[in-house]
């Protein structure tokens, strides 16, 4: 898939970090936009907006990255509550493709 700002693909499961113990997530990325960019908005609950939901995404304001973006995940509860399950200790350099995994083994989320 190839997907421009705003595009989405509608799947018809959960996403698997929410009902597998382990599971893992490979992509390719090549950011150039200046704000926080989703990579993925996962939910299985229609109209949830920021609940019960992961979201995969780069961010270019961590302090001390020396690239632009650094990659992150999160997750939010039903109710609402905001876990963040972590963000890398590399960062994604703007223009140029990079290869990105996120592995979830147990409660373990490694980028």
């Amino acid at each position: 898939m190839n997907f421009s700002f705003s595009d989405a693909a509608t799947f018809g499961y959960a996403f698997p970090f929410q009902t597998l113990t382990n599971a893992t997530l490979e992509l390719w990325s090549n950011p150039n936009v200046n704000s926080e960019g989703d990579f993925l908005w996962t939910t299985n609950t229609t109209n949830s907006g920021y609940r019960n939901r992961f979201n995969i995404f780069i961010n270019p304001n961590v302090p001390g990255k020396e690239a632009p973006y650094s990659v992150c995940i999160d997750y939010r509860e039903p109710n609402g509550t905001i876990h963040i399950l972590g963000c890398s200790n590399a960062s994604l350099p703007r223009n140029e493709w990079s290869y990105v995994a996120y592995v979830k083994q147990d409660n373990v989320y490694s980028i």
